[in-house]
């Protein structure tokens, strides 16, 4: 491989790209939408299992006020077309506060996942903790 991020042997060794649809809507308070992407092998070591993944990530979140927000957490689905089942399947929460560092919007969270479906060898069970900033163009 031209770029080896994944090494011999967590990596697949191969090259894949695919379509991609996502959008997200706001009313009011609440915030939803989805994203998905399903990427196919088109080259790489033919030795491998080749990549043929549907990933899907649903966006669902409710603004509290004051700068607060619960949400799903940032998990993402992955389906494996090849091996036929779930590489992952999460389901997680999210809280928000939105601050000001000087003048720079600061999203900070606190996220909990639980994957149902994970073969891969990611954890179980994921804490994370996150500082987003923000720059608005408008």
């Amino acid at each position: 491989a031209l770029l080896p991020t994944g090494g011999s042997k967590r990596g697949a060794e191969q090259w894949a790209l695919g379509p991609a649809i996502g959008f997200t809507a706001k009313k009011g308070s609440l915030l939803w939408g989805a994203f998905n992407q399903n990427l196919f092998t088109y080259s790489g070591d033919g030795d491998r299992p080749p990549v043929t993944t549907s990933v899907l990530q649903p966006i669902l979140g409710y603004g509290l006020g004051h700068g607060w927000s619960v949400a799903c957490s940032e998990m993402t689905f992955s389906y494996d077309y090849e091996a036929g089942r779930w590489a992952s399947l999460p389901l997680g929460a999210k809280v928000a506060k939105l601050v000001k560092l000087g003048k720079v919007p600061v999203q900070l969270s606190l996220q909990y996942e639980h994957d149902f479906a994970d073969y891969q060898g990611a954890p179980e069970d994921t804490l994370r903790f996150s500082m987003k900033f923000l720059f608005p163009t408008h």
